[in-house]
């Protein structure tokens, strides 16, 4: 089909041609390109449209620039006026035509300045390019790679145009190559978020990165991104997957991105898995460093598996690997958390022999397993050592042997220990010091309690739930329910709930009283409002009512018990 038109320009007759709809972009580029002796009627002969951002209609119009023996010349506008059009969709191009078109659009994008390139561009390819295309000048430009990103983002913003898997894959390659890995990165993880739906998408996109992986002249790293992606996106089955696929086609990511790996299965994941993914990387040749020893031996502690962290830790000295602060004080933390302080401890000796200078985070680290295992006189020599160190004991140190002490029915030491940790700035978290309020009432230290609440207020403390419930728990437990039911009411005003704890001590505190009908209503008001007495609590209000006589309430309370099954809450 011909295309019959008429140009008229600005002083100029009438011109009229028939041209071939194929070659028109051609032609117009390769006039754009030309320079030297064309002179403005040869010039004049050869233009064979206008192209315009909606095609040969709408009137727009274009300035070019033209080279001549007399220096820089602009051609005069040239107004489109359309008498005839018959219009067809554009034959194929052939191999020599399709050569021209991707060596033109790579000129432009290379001789071009920035903001002109792109408007070239939009005029001699008003009906845009196809995927194809688009693709053989990514790679035709790779050694440009921020040319070719930003073709690439250009080619997404034209009407009817839409990325695909291969021009994301082509595109990462270079700019993955290029070394630019935030962009590479953020642009696989939108390949994955919008590219792969479907159910064979992520086999598909794989595929893909390994079939342009060549062609691109690309990088290994591109592979570990895919990884990282997945991870990035949660998808940790899809991300262990890919370490397998990897793995078939002779690919092997490095051992930076196979830690992070490892890290996200041991969160996300059994322990198991994650032992079984170290055993696949070692049968890969790929080589463990101290980093992915230390996140198997966090893995395997955090769920318990004490023996088999044993075992990665002893395999870390065999493999030559030396292991570091960070190492002992996870093992060390993991046989605290088991009680096998022993062990700990012969760690702990073992660390400081081989040249190994603990930290404060190592301290906190002894000294919280020697607390929860009641070892507070060896937990107190070492915050002195502490000292003897140079070091300078945390917040979380005092908190922790404060804890420890109160546990330990030694509140003369804790408030030592408070008093010790405000003077160095330290201020105490919530519940450490609803510990200490519990324990003084507990002791029937009430003056020291008063004085200590009003020691912390002045300090700006603001009662928290936990204080508020050791303040009621305390006055409970010295039968003082008149006070008890004060605080319970500031604690009401104060927004917070009681818990099952803070009924508990109530229910408790009437029934020594020997008031047992107020210590069954507040059972009925603890299911209505959807708590679960435990067992121990049943079991006191059922032998107050008995001792009260009151036989039918103490066989209903029974029941009731049987029907709810409580658990042990307190």
């Amino acid at each position: 089909m011909m295309i019959k038109m008429s140009l008229r320009s600005r002083g100029m007759n009438m011109v009229s041609m028939e041209i071939s709809p194929k070659l028109e972009q051609m032609n117009f580029c390769r006039l754009i390109n030309q320079g030297g002796s064309t002179g403005l009627p040869d010039l004049r002969a050869r233009v064979t449209s206008v192209v315009t951002d909606s095609g040969l209609a709408g009137g727009e119009e274009l300035i070019l620039q033209h080279d001549n023996q007399q220096g820089e010349r602009y051609i005069r506008r040239i107004q489109e006026k359309s008498e005839t059009i018959e219009t067809e969709q554009p034959k194929s191009l052939n191999f020599r035509e399709e050569e021209e078109l991707i060596n033109n659009v790579c000129t432009v994008l290379r001789e071009h300045h920035s903001k002109s390139r792109w408007n070239y561009l939009k005029k001699m390819y008003p009906q845009g390019l196809t995927t194809e295309q688009v693709i053989r000048v990514l790679i035709k430009i790779r050694n440009k790679a921020h040319l070719a990103l930003s073709f690439f983002e250009w080619a997404g913003k034209q009407q009817g145009f839409r990325h695909t898997i291969q021009t994301y894959c082509t595109i990462i390659h270079i700019i993955a190559k290029a070394r630019m890995i935030r962009d590479a990165q953020a642009l696989m993880q939108k390949v994955l978020v919008e590219e792969c739906k479907s159910e064979n998408a992520d086999s598909q996109a794989f595929e893909v990165l390994v079939k342009t992986y060549r062609a691109c002249n690309s990088c290994p790293a591109v592979f570990d991104m895919l990884i990282k992606a997945y991870m990035q996106a949660r998808r940790i089955d899809q991300a262990i997957d890919m370490f397998h696929c990897l793995k078939r086609h002779s690919f092997l990511p490095t051992v930076s991105t196979c830690n992070k790996l490892l890290h996200s299965v041991a969160m996300w994941s059994a322990s198991g898995e994650c032992l079984e993914l170290y055993r696949e990387m070692l049968a890969s040749k790929i080589i463990p460093n101290i980093q992915t020893f230390n996140t198997l031996m966090l893995g395997l502690c955090r769920d318990n598996e004490l023996k088999l962290a044993q075992e990665i830790f002893a395999e870390m000295k065999e493999a030559g690997c030396s292991a570091s602060l960070f190492s002992y004080n996870i093992l060390i933390d993991g046989l605290c958390g088991t009680g096998n302080i022993h062990d700990a401890m012969i760690l702990w000796d073992e660390m400081k022999q081989n040249g190994l200078i603990p930290d404060i985070v190592s301290y906190n680290t002894l000294i919280s397993g020697l607390c929860k295992n009641n070892k507070m006189q060896e937990a107190d020599v070492l915050l002195h050592q502490i000292f003897e160190e140079n070091l300078v004991p945390t917040r979380l140190t005092y908190c922790t042997l404060i804890a420890g002490h109160c546990k330990n029915d030694n509140i003369e030491e804790s408030m030592v220990l408070y008093d010790e940790m405000t003077r160095y700035g330290l201020v105490p978290d919530a519940a450490t010091y609803g510990k200490i309020i519990e324990k003084l009432f507990m002791k029937s230290k009430m003056d020291d309690a008063i004085k200590f609440l009003q020691d912390i207020s002045n300090r700006g403390f603001k009662q928290s739930h936990s204080t508020y419930r050791s303040m009621i728990l305390g006055y409970c437990h010295q039968g003082d329910l008149e006070e008890a039911l004060k605080v319970q009411d500031e604690m009401a005003k104060m927004g917070f709930e009681p818990d099952i704890g803070t009924y508990n001590a109530f229910i408790e505190a009437f029934c020594k009283k020997g008031e047992s009908t107020n210590a069954y209503q507040l059972i009925q008001e603890i299911l209505e409002i959807g708590l679960v007495p435990d067992n121990a609590t049943y079991k006191i209000v059922i032998d107050a009512l008995m001792a009260d006589g009151n036989m039918d309430g103490a066989l209903n309370l029974k029941n009731q018990m049987l029907e709810n099954k409580p658990e042990d809450n307190f």
